[in-house]
């Protein structure tokens, strides 16, 4: 686990959509007793979705490092009353997420990343 400014911090590996080529993002991430890793696609503001999440929604294939460990995992754009319940735990963890879908003039996007041999 890496900490930056008191958030828990993972590295995706996503396979780029149009090079084919592994890249590499950290990302801040929380977990819940199911095991799986939640991560918002917020990138402080800005106006374009970052490239890691228009990865992820062209290969949903993918892996964390976490701890030291690379953890294969399956991405899932939460929807509905998942996607409600993961943007509330978000602005809970990171108060400033509200400001940033204001800055970015979109809507957040949230995964579930789920660990391939189950959960982590």
């Amino acid at each position: 686990m890496t900490v930056l400014r008191r958030t828990n911090v993972l590295v995706i590996e996503t396979t780029g959509r149009r090079t084919g080529r592994r890249r590499s993002t950290p990302v801040a991430y929380w977990m819940w007793d199911d095991g799986n890793y939640y991560v918002g696609g917020g990138a402080a503001g800005m106006t374009t979705v970052p490239d890691w999440v228009a990865n992820l929604r062209a290969n949903p294939a993918a892996a964390v490092i976490v701890k030291r460990r690379r953890v294969t995992v399956h991405a899932e754009e939460l929807t509905g009353d998942a996607y409600d319940k993961a943007r509330s735990h978000a602005v809970e963890l990171w108060p400033v997420v509200p400001k940033y879908e204001r800055m970015s003039g979109r809507r957040v996007p949230y995964f579930r990343l789920c660990p391939a041999n189950g959960p982590a």
